[in-house]
């Protein structure tokens, strides 16, 4: 996994992302299978097809948009009960802190976090406890 790839120098003389795909061209080559996951700002990809079109095939854009009331709750919900966590969150808690953090996934789940370790023991979490 490479975090904001986007500070990679895009013109140098041995370019970061050329030798990037020369080395999973080579894990390829030996039927290595791999999973690789890449942030970095939209314009980077756009960026890199001018200079080396061919590592943009290595790649299935996902854009990470921020997300709505629905999929914060999905999010929120899914990863409470693959944590074995019992604890249940008012709808209103949830719909606050997405308008607080207008929807950005990362600063949702952080400030779930904060809230559930506040919280202690606490088996529902109503707006009030936010």
């Amino acid at each position: 996994m490479f975090d904001d790839l986007h500070y990679f120098p895009i013109r140098a003389e041995d370019s970061a992302y050329l030798n990037l795909r020369t080395a999973f061209q080579e894990l390829v080559n030996r039927h290595c299978n791999y999973s690789l996951v890449v942030t970095a700002q939209s314009l980077l990809f756009s960026e890199i097809a001018d200079m080396a079109e061919p590592v943009v095939r290595f790649f299935k854009r996902f854009d990470l948009k921020p997300f709505t009331f629905t999929e914060a709750k999905e999010s929120i919900n899914v990863r409470l009960k693959v944590a074995g966590n019992t604890t249940t969150i008012d709808d209103e808690v949830i719909k606050v802190i997405t308008e607080k953090t207008n929807g950005h996934p990362y600063l949702i789940l952080f400030s779930m976090f904060e809230l559930l370790m506040c919280a202690g023991e606490k088996v529902h979490i109503e707006l009030k406890d936010l």
